[in-house]
């Protein structure tokens, strides 16, 4: 039994990747709203649901993490792992360019 259960470990885990990537320290992060899933109102609708932006301090083994503000406000307590999400960075994106190209592209035909 011990067998079979490992062997479906290994199989889950080469097929679900529950965070396609790691979270290290220094990393910007989201922390998720608590409670929200446990309502069933509509005012819950245009609740927000993540609130930071926040920087990881410490990666702890049991998958929870310690984070500070960008003030440099660390929290005393860790949030679990299923909490946090990572912030993707945009770069640099002028609006005026976007339309510019469109433009461009379309007055050419």
């Amino acid at each position: 039994m011990k067998q079979a259960r490992a062997k479906n470990k290994v199989r889950f885990d080469k097929t679900h990747r529950l965070r396609p990537t790691t979270i290290k320290e220094g990393d910007w992060v989201l922390i998720a709203e608590g409670g929200l899933d446990q309502q069933h109102s509509t005012k819950s609708k245009f609740m927000r649901r993540w609130r930071g932006l926040f920087v990881v301090v410490i990666v702890h083994t049991n998958a929870t993490y310690t984070v500070r503000e960008l003030d440099g406000a660390i929290h005393q307590l860790p949030y679990a792992g299923k909490r946090v999400k990572l912030f993707k960075r945009r770069l640099k994106f002028h609006l005026q360019d976007a339309y510019d190209k469109y433009d461009e592209e379309n007055l050419s035909d």
